[in-house]
């Protein structure tokens, strides 16, 4: 199966704390899509995704993803996100999407602010986490 992500596990070192080493292999770029935007989640290090005709947002594309990997992110999203499939660049990617009643702040989610402001205290919430 094919993933793509925007967000917090577009970062490496979250993305390994979540999956282990076996997705970063599966690795196959970074595109930019038009038609979505990605806001921060009021109180929140981590952000959604909502239709937007204006916005373009980045993905992080993984292909041929195993079964173990995908387990993995199914607990770890919870119940706050569920998974949808999305066409980009003319495959087929599956995306996870925050629950529509969360409210999005009015600032737009940053990889590199993530990095310097949030990812340090996320990672400690996280670092038990893995099945």
């Amino acid at each position: 199966m094919n993933l793509a992500f925007y967000g917090t596990l577009t970062d490496p070192d979250i993305l390994a704390l979540v999956t282990g080493d076996d997705l970063l292999s599966h690795y196959a770029g970074s595109i930019s899509v038009q038609g979505w935007a990605c806001p921060r989640i009021e109180g929140a290090a981590y952000p959604l995704l909502r239709s937007d005709s204006t916005a373009s947002t980045a993905f992080h594309l993984y292909h041929d993803c195993s079964e173990l990997s995908w387990r993995r992110l199914l607990d770890y999203e919870g119940s706050e996100y569920v998974w949808i499939e999305i066409e980009i660049a003319g495959q087929i990617y599956r995306v996870f999407m925050a629950d529509p009643l969360l409210t999005a702040s009015d600032e737009p989610w940053d990889l590199q602010t993530f990095q310097s402001r949030d990812k340090e205290l996320y990672q400690k919430d996280i670092e038990s986490y893995r099945i």
